[in-house]
């Protein structure tokens, strides 16, 4: 256009149903989404079926041909919906003015907007409304393959999710009962270990009192009867005392034996619970860290402290702990609360008084808190995968 196009129509805008048929269809589709069109022509119109999308499509574009209730409804809602983009245009006094606006439109968001708005204007004469159309029907062509080629790519993305998240599912499966089997024979070894240690005792004590009572005899002996008689007693108890030491060599033996066992499944299950973390981040490396988070544990065994620690430090958390008032002040909760980002309580080692304490200040300070009966090391284990897994929220969990 090389030359300005006076106003044709004065300064009124053109209503829908005064437009040619062939652009009540594109702004049915541009300007309105398929849920809002549906609503506002059930509004007026009545079917004896519960109409498609097209159906809902073409009977809107087909009433805008002349004003009733649907049309009339329909206009009203595009120049309230459309409101700021034709106070935008209400200055522009030609074609080539609103040309212009158009094609800034296309480079930016507001396309549907200003297609109504400078399709209606005075200044818009036929051409530049061909011009429009056209610019439109090719856009929403661009647009359709557009949505069908991320369609596909979607579907394949879902695909490749299932089939990984099935597979990390079942590589966590195995971990944990891995990490389940090293953790009951940790605890059967401490056992035996518990055992043989009560039982090295009472045999030390029973070789002592052996000892006192030779000792005694020996000064109670007072003629040679008595002496061969407290002489043969004394060979019994020193024939007991040997027996007793042999035994009490043997237990302790067994006992750093139990001990090694002991230090030695455990720097497995450590090994074990790091090769997790690499597996993982293979998959989602994200959800598979504390992100330098605090943990706090209030309760537990105290064996098992350092076992919690390297868990929580093996995913990039910092560790800390509260006895829940056994050792610790009661009262320095709220503090050690207040400096974690999340919670673990161990409920069953804990008294009544501190599970509310910990409950309260959680719910009113906003920290995640996950309430553990069974004060087992899989049990954290789980917690802190759930921790890991995803961005908690202030709730309070039980497991």
């Amino acid at each position: 256009m090389s030359v300005e196009t006076p106003l044709t129509n004065g300064s009124r805008r053109h209503r829908l149903w005064e437009l040619t048929h062939r652009y009540h269809c594109p702004i049915i589709g541009v300007c309105f989404k398929l849920g809002e069109i549906r609503e506002l022509v059930l509004k007026v119109m009545t079917f004896p079926h519960r109409p498609s999308d097209y159906e809902v499509h073409c009977t809107a574009a087909s009433e805008c041909g002349t004003r009733t209730p649907l049309s009339s409804l329909l206009h009203k809602t595009l120049e309230k919906k459309y409101a700021l983009a034709i106070q935008r245009c209400k200055p522009m006094k030609t074609t080539e003015e609103l040309m212009a606006k158009w094609r800034e439109a296309l480079a930016g968001d507001d396309i549907p907007g200003m297609f109504w708005a400078v399709l209606t204007h005075p200044a818009s004469t036929e051409e530049f409304r061909l011009q429009i159309y056209a610019d439109i029907h090719m856009l929403q062509h661009q647009i359709g393959a557009g949505v069908r080629r991320e369609q596909q790519a979607w579907t394949r993305l879902q695909e490749e999710n299932a089939m990984l998240t099935r597979e990390l599912s079942r590589m966590q499966q195995r971990v944990t009962e891995s990490c389940n089997r090293y953790i009951e024979q940790i605890a059967d070894l401490k056992t035996q270990l518990e055992a043989a240690r009560t039982d090295a005792v009472q045999q030390l004590a029973l070789a002592e009192r052996y000892a006192a009572e030779r000792d005694s005899l020996r000064e109670q002996a007072e003629d040679s009867n008595e002496i061969m008689r407290l002489m043969y007693r004394l060979q019994l108890a020193e024939s007991a005392y040997a027996t007793l030491k042999e035994r009490h060599a043997t237990l302790e033996i067994d006992y750093s034996a139990a001990r090694e066992d002991i230090r030695r499944l455990e720097s497995e299950l450590a090994e074990l619970i790091a090769a997790q973390e690499p597996e993982s981040n293979d998959v989602h490396q994200e959800e598979q860290r504390l992100l330098g988070r605090t943990v706090l544990c209030v309760g537990g065994r105290v064996d098992a402290i350092p076992h919690f620690r390297s868990l929580v430090q093996l995913r990039g958390g910092e560790f800390m702990h509260h006895d829940g008032g056994k050792e610790e002040n009661i009262g320095r909760l709220e503090a050690v609360i207040s400096a974690a980002d999340a919670v673990i309580c161990q409920t069953g080692c804990i008294s009544h008084n501190a599970y509310w304490r910990v409950k309260e200040q959680c719910k009113r300070t906003g920290k995640p808190c996950t309430f553990v009966g069974n004060p087992s090391l899989s049990s954290f284990l789980q917690v802190l995968e759930n921790l890991a897994h995803k961005k908690t929220e202030a709730a309070d969990t039980e497991i």
